[in-house]
């Protein structure tokens, strides 16, 4: 097995997978996308592996399928899955996750920027605050605590896309790969 990522290494993957889950695929977000699984690939590791998985899924999607891939997900239609805690451990938007994640940022003296218009329970979100924690070796305890508290919902999160959207194996891909880089963070 390789070493371990590097904070920063893991820090830039949560910020692209940050990007694509509050974008989709505007802008950039695909190329950081296939730019994260050729740098990931590279692991000797489930992890490596996996991003080596999702990298043929993207070189062989257009920027089409990559935003009907994440939209079917995570916006329109019955099917799709609501990525906030509240939702993966209530059922219902705006509860107490969203509250405590809310705290724990701002203790950091950090809060969601509201131009996004998600509550700070939404995993865009909470992976853009957890890559400033993990970038930050003051706060290393914090990311891990966070991750532990905060992101232990990633498996609802792929099960409920594998049972609503079987073959969006795009969306359900790179939540597996997301899986794979908590692990890697909290198994070092």
């Amino acid at each position: 097995m390789s070493a371990h990522l590097s904070y920063p290494v893991i820090a830039l993957a949560s910020l692209t997978f940050s990007d694509w889950m509050l974008k989709g695929a505007d802008g950039s977000v695909p190329e950081s996308l296939r730019a994260m699984t050729q740098a990931l690939q590279k692991e000797d590791s489930a992890l490596g592996r996996q991003a080596h998985k999702v990298a043929v899924l993207l070189e062989e999607a257009s920027v089409e399928e990559l935003d009907r891939s994440w939209t079917r997900a995570f916006c329109l239609g019955e099917g799709s899955v609501t990525p906030h805690e509240s939702v993966a451990l209530t059922g219902l938007v705006m509860q107490d996750p969203r509250d405590e994640v809310l705290a724990v940022m701002y203790a950091h003296d950090l809060a969601p920027d509201a131009s996004l218009h998600e509550p700070a329970d939404h995993l865009g979100v909470m992976l853009a605050f957890w890559a400033r924690l993990v970038g930050d070796e003051q706060y290393l305890q914090d990311a891990e605590s966070f991750c532990r508290d905060h992101l232990s919902w990633l498996p609802w999160l792929e099960k409920e896309l594998r049972a609503k959207q079987p073959d969006n194996a795009i969306a359900i891909e790179l939540t597996v790969l997301l899986e794979e880089l908590v692990g890697e963070f909290l198994n070092r």
